[in-house]
């Protein structure tokens, strides 16, 4: 949320995509609207929530990286997409379709070799410590920051802190997931680093899992 409402107010064309209509409990068809009415407070204009039967929502749920590959192809490959933005390997919730994504991006770049056209970063998992302190997780993000630096490895990762009104705004967009909005998330908006502080690494193609065709992009 919050470094979508950084790349909005840099002018920034953002397209959502949400490959799952989130249906584990029946209300797959609220939650679309759900995430709309989110979304376009943020303002972003361009949202698409697919109703793809290989895609259902749980945790059980096994999704293939290649098949997530090939649809965002064809998703990116229409809008003239540069930079995309996901989870990483550990989904932030540990959720198992958060982290089928990242593979799927992670197998985007590198079986259609795209490197050189698009950018992908993936939010980074913290500990739960450091995920409920707030704002005060800036602590961390420049303690590895300096031992990164220390240790003369080439500095990947991306931060935002972002002012009060996108802490406001992310509390807001949160409400309007009604159907979603139980205690434990509402303790979430107030305590958690991710509504003030975004981190990412960029994610790299990994050659021995996935082979290359030819790029048609």
């Amino acid at each position: 949320t919050q470094s979508t409402w950084g790349a909005v107010q840099n002018k920034a064309e953002v397209y959502l995509l949400c490959l799952s209509q989130g249906n584990y409990d029946g209300l797959g068809k609220i939650r679309v609207q759900e995430v709309q009415a989110s979304a376009k407070l943020l303002g972003i204009t361009h949202t698409t929530v697919l109703d793809n039967p290989n895609f259902k929502d749980g945790q059980s749920e096994k999704w293939d990286p290649i098949l997530i590959a090939d649809i965002v192809k064809e998703y990116i490959s229409h809008r003239s997409i540069t930079k995309v933005i996901t989870f990483d390997q550990s989904g932030i919730s540990g959720h198992a379709n958060h982290i089928a994504i990242y593979h799927g991006i992670q197998a985007l770049i590198t079986k259609y070799d795209l490197k050189s056209k698009i950018q992908a970063f993936s939010l980074i998992t913290t500990t739960v410590f450091r995920k409920y302190i707030s704002i005060l997780d800036n602590f961390f993000i420049l303690l590895d920051q300096f031992i990164e630096s220390q240790n003369q490895n080439k500095f990947t990762k991306t931060f935002v802190i972002f002012d009060i009104n996108s802490a406001k705004s992310a509390h807001y967009a949160m409400q309007k997931h009604a159907s979603q909005y139980v205690w434990f998330r509402r303790l979430y908006v107030i305590f958690s680093r991710y509504v003030f502080v975004n981190t990412f690494n960029e994610i790299f193609p990994d050659n021995q899992k996935y082979q290359k065709p030819p790029c048609t992009l």
